[in-house]
């Protein structure tokens, strides 16, 4: 089992988190599955000495307007992804950047996270199987060129998930995946056409 730094990196953002240092003109507001919640999010300089990193708050509400959560993350990018499974409802998103994944389960509130603390892989998009059993999540390591993971979600809300596959990718312009059963294809265009088709079992 990996160590999980996740309380260490929440408690480095709060610290420096101020809620007066909000940037002008950056909130961002996103609605998942039709509507049903509403995200919003702002960003933050934060206050650490010779430090130009920039913090973000989400909020997750309901329909109705009713606050689910409120999370700190460290850094401007805010990559999610809605997923329902086995009954409810998931926002799936990169509380730590780098080797960094948290999941809000949006109908008891309770969030889960992960962090490797060791500036690790970022999660850029997702991508879950049609039976929500596994995830394919695109991304890279810091300078690296674009690699897929493969995690075994069953027990989504028991971090870290366990990789079953990683790829390496050729190309990663306009990359696309699709699941067909236990298959994983991946898709690259540049320009319109497609560089490279590959599939995997898993």
């Amino acid at each position: 089992m990996q160590s999980n730094f996740i309380e260490k990196s929440r408690i480095e953002t709060k610290e420096f988190f101020r809620r007066e240092n909000v940037i002008s003109e950056s909130r961002e507001e996103f609605l998942l599955d039709g509507g049903k919640y509403r995200v919003v999010k702002n960003c933050f300089r934060q206050t650490k000495i010779d430090c130009n990193w920039i913090s973000s708050e989400v909020e997750v509400f309901d329909r109705k307007g009713n606050l689910i959560k409120s999370v700190l993350i460290d850094d401007s990018s805010f990559f999610h992804h809605f997923l329902m499974s086995k009954g409810n409802d998931y926002l799936i998103f990169s509380e730590v950047l780098c080797g960094g994944y948290s999941v809000l389960n949006l109908n008891t509130g309770e969030l889960a996270g992960f962090c490797d603390g060791q500036d690790g892989f970022i999660c850029t998009s997702f991508y879950p199987s049609s039976n929500t059993d596994k995830l394919a999540v695109s991304g890279c390591w810091w300078g690296t060129p674009y690699y897929v993971l493969v995690f075994n979600i069953q027990n989504i809300e028991l971090l870290p998930w366990a990789i079953l596959k990683e790829i390496a990718l050729e190309d990663s312009e306009e990359l696309e995946l699709q699941w067909h059963g236990d298959e994983l294809h991946i898709f690259s265009k540049v320009n319109e056409r497609i560089s490279f088709s590959r599939k995997f079992d898993v």
